[in-house]
């Protein structure tokens, strides 16, 4: 991990940490709610592609997507939904699958997904926690879903490919089909598409990024898709769900990127800066004081997107 040249060191006298960083960034949340946010950017970007649905080779625009949304929620509003009741999306990805999930924030109810291919005990265990009082199912998780249940994926007007199940040879003839710039895989399928190779006679002169989330990626592995991928940058990436997503990336903006890779050359299994509203450091186990440069420890980390904690779980220690 580098550290960003803006994120300057905490002096806070109250803290006394020399080494914890802390990237500013300007955020205020709409106190309407991110379901709020999310119909004005669609609405905003309503004459872009929202999605390409690779299976039925259809693409839908973000007004297409909006009104869908907005369907599905004016008709969750007469189940009298509150705050305190949840919605559980068991679906692949699919055309829909997102149409229940954005129309839940647009009326603030939590939504929770899963995956329709867990087993029986999986499944019974999560509804018993989060005891949904609506669930949307695809047509293969319906038995599931019922045996389970009596036992107990805008912001920038980016589309997104949807691909109900994921293939390292039909991922190259998708990059070249829908033109795509940014891929996040985890390692197993970051392996596998370095073993089919790059195919002759396809375009992927689009594809910027090629990001490994989920897993240790090995320097082995990465310099092999680097020399593989010349034209793309090629990184890894840190994140926690408990801080909605992403802790540490490299920024590839054309004004940033040759900085970028300058770094990787250096540290080749950097997974990149910590981004902005992240504050982070290294912490001794054995002394429980801050780490300097090059000092090992656990990473310790503060977000203002921090999760508000597990469903039903007591997170005291957490």
């Amino acid at each position: 991990m580098f550290l960003d040249p803006l994120a300057e060191p905490d002096n806070n006298e109250e803290s006394g940490e020399e080494y914890t960083f802390y990237t500013p960034f300007k955020f205020e949340p709409d106190p309407r709610g991110l379901g709020n946010y999310l119909f004005n950017r669609m609405k905003k970007h309503r004459h872009h592609i929202a999605q390409y649905i690779a299976d039925t080779d259809e693409e839908q625009t973000y007004a297409e997507l909006l009104q869908r949304c907005v369907r599905t929620a004016c008709h969750l509003s007469t189940r009298s939904l509150t705050k305190d009741d949840v919605v559980v999306l068991c679906s692949y990805n699919h055309k829909e699958s997102s149409v229940p999930f954005i129309a839940s924030l647009f009326l603030n109810v939590p939504v929770a997904s899963m995956d329709p291919t867990l087993s029986l005990m999986e499944s019974a265990y999560l509804l018993k926690d989060v005891r949904p009082k609506i669930i949307f199912v695809v047509p293969e998780g319906l038995e599931l879903m019922e045996t389970s249940v009596k036992q107990a994926g805008i912001i920038i007007g980016g589309a997104k490919v949807t691909v109900q199940k994921m293939d390292p040879h039909e991922t190259w003839k998708l990059i070249d089909k829908y033109k795509v710039t940014t891929l996040f895989v985890p390692p197993l399928l970051a392996t596998a598409v370095l073993k089919v190779g790059r195919p002759e006679g396809l375009d992927i002169s689009s594809f910027r990024n090629f990001i490994i989330v989920g897993g240790y990626c090995p320097k082995s592995l990465l310099l092999d898709l680097r020399d593989l991928l010349p034209g793309t940058f090629v990184s890894s990436s840190y994140g926690l769900t408990e801080v909605s997503g992403a802790l540490t990336v490299f920024k590839t903006s054309s004004c940033e990127e040759v900085k970028e890779r300058l770094y990787l050359q250096s540290k080749p299994t950097s997974v990149g800066l910590i981004i902005p509203g992240i504050k982070a450091k290294v912490v001794n186990l054995d002394t429980g004081k801050t780490c300097g440069p090059n000092e090992g420890g656990e990473l310790r980390i503060k977000s203002e997107f921090l999760m508000n904690g597990y469903h039903n779980q007591d997170t005291s220690d957490s």
